[in-house]
């Protein structure tokens, strides 16, 4: 028993220090879009940096099963190892490649010359710096985000085999179809912000997410279930692209890398929330249904507190 507990302590002190490793990560490399690109391009950039992260997903969905299944006993070793040596491999590629700025590399800023857009963040840095309400905004609109897309994504599947019938094959395949639209997500929306503003770039995912959520709640049949999986799909790592460049367009990059770090931990906090109070309301209800009603409502308030944002150099 003693034993145990220690490999449990050990385990889970392994996962705390993965999900620091992986937080800094995200926000380090997202904060670059504030040091290379102009505004006009930031929504796509961020959008083409989450690419990665639906890849990966899409890739460890298929190297996990198969480790499995060839190596019963040691696959999940293996998978580990290919993780950390993938991991040591890309953080090589970013010191030999990734610069903070463009002039280190000799380079322009991607969308405008190394000066441009300085005088419009100056100006906007004054009114931001002294009212924090912006910041807190977007927090809590990835607040939002972090608990609503996190129910959808912990209980779809289950929901496909217990309420809908499906094969778990089946309802893996699919999942790893949402994952494979994902991975176009955060340019898609990315380029709506980038070209509509930051504000519609934010209320066009929420409506869609809404609308996603509502379909599955509705208990409407496959179809209706299959279309709110398409909808969760296109939309679904968008936020944290726009996010980035939200926080990129009112700061000045010196300054949006720590800021985006601070709304990152709302995003985290309604990534552990969402899943809990979901799965009370689910127990409770002995059906998923309520927990998707749950994600509806709230990227329904996300709507709306969307609509009274105003960054200063949004839209």
């Amino acid at each position: 028993m003693i034993l145990r507990r220690r490999i449990l302590f050990s385990h889970l002190r392994h996962r705390h220090l993965q999900g620091i490793g992986t937080g800094i990560a995200n926000v380090t490399v997202m904060s670059l879009v504030a040091h290379w690109f102009a505004p006009s391009y930031r929504g796509r950039a961020g959008g083409v940096m989450i690419i990665g992260s639906g890849l990966g997903i899409v890739a460890s969905g298929l190297l996990v099963p198969w480790l499995n299944a060839n190596w019963v006993a040691t696959g999940w070793r293996i998978g580990w190892a290919v993780f950390g040596i993938t991991v040591l491999i890309a953080a090589a590629l970013a010191a030999l490649f990734i610069r903070n700025r463009p002039r280190e590399m000799g380079l322009d800023f991607y969308g405008g010359n190394s000066g441009g857009g300085t005088g419009r963040q100056a100006t906007a840095t004054a009114a931001t710096t002294s009212n924090t309400r912006v910041i807190v905004q977007i927090g809590a609109l990835y607040f939002m985000f972090g608990c609503s897309y996190v129910i959808y994504a912990t209980f779809i599947v289950t929901t496909l085999v217990e309420q809908y019938a499906f094969t778990e094959a089946r309802a893996g395949l699919l999942w790893m179809a949402v994952g494979i639209l994902s991975i176009f997500s955060g340019v898609l929306f990315g380029g709506v912000s980038d070209r509509f503003g930051r504000r519609a770039g934010l209320i066009s995912v929420f409506v869609t997410q809404t609308v996603a959520y509502v379909l599955v709640a509705s208990e409407s049949g496959q179809v209706s279930l299959l279309l709110s999986m398409l909808l969760f799909g296109i939309s679904a790592f968008s936020i944290p692209a726009i996010m980035a460049a939200t926080v990129s367009d009112i700061l000045p990059p010196v300054e949006a890398g720590k800021v985006f770090g601070y709304v990152t931990f709302f995003f985290a906090i309604g990534q552990i929330t969402g899943p809990a109070v979901a799965g009370y309301l689910a127990e409770i209800s002995q059906s998923f249904t309520s927990s998707y009603w749950l994600a509806a409502i709230l990227t329904g308030c996300a709507i709306g507190l969307a609509g009274l944002l105003r960054p200063p150099t949004a839209d």
